[in-house]
């Protein structure tokens, strides 16, 4: 990722490089995670972290923020680096969220169904979506996105942390050609 530096000038301090976003849309790369997405969990962080502290967060973020500087430039750091990680697939943050992401039950019963049903059966779920393809895609589109996803389960499976270089090049290019997250990390 991209160093930014927070104390440069163009933002004049920690709390308006994190509050303050430019007007223009970013030019994102689709192989290193996105900085509005880095700036905004690094400011939920430091709000929760300056509220354990007993700060006062609601009135001005900006001023919060500029008064316990260290504090939230390690929050930006951790993270930066923990957004890398999981864009690069690497294992779990090392930093977790100081506040508890509780497991909603799904909204429509069907949901929980087709879940259980791609649970117990992934090989014919992976075969249906060969025959019928991915909406939105070609068959071959679908075959290739199948293939490097299938690929890069069994790298992990067999321990492999860091994907090799090939690998991820054809991820990053069925990204741009599909639109598609396809998220690694979850594998």
């Amino acid at each position: 990722m991209g160093v930014h530096n927070p104390t440069k000038k163009v933002y004049g301090s920690i709390g308006a490089f994190l509050c303050h976003h430019p007007t223009a849309p970013p030019v994102e790369d689709v192989d290193r995670p996105s900085p509005l997405d880095v700036k905004q969990e690094a400011a939920l962080r430091a709000v929760i972290a300056l509220r354990k502290l007993g700060r006062e967060t609601a009135d001005d973020a900006v001023a919060a923020f500029d008064a316990e500087p260290k504090l939230v430039a390690l929050t930006y750091r951790w993270a930066a680096r923990d957004a890398l990680k999981r864009q690069l697939g690497r294992g779990q943050d090392s930093h977790p969220r100081m506040v508890p992401i509780q497991n909603e039950p799904l909204v429509d019963p069907t949901q929980g169904a087709d879940l259980e049903a791609i649970e117990t059966d992934a090989v014919g779920e992976l075969r249906r979506l060969a025959e019928e393809g991915i909406p939105g895609l070609s068959r071959d589109q679908t075959r290739r996105v199948l293939t490097a996803m299938v690929h890069v389960q069994d790298l992990k499976e067999q321990g492999i942390v860091r994907l090799p270089a090939a690998i991820r090049q054809q991820l990053c290019r069925l990204r741009r050609e599909t639109h598609l997250p396809l998220e690694t990390r979850l594998l």
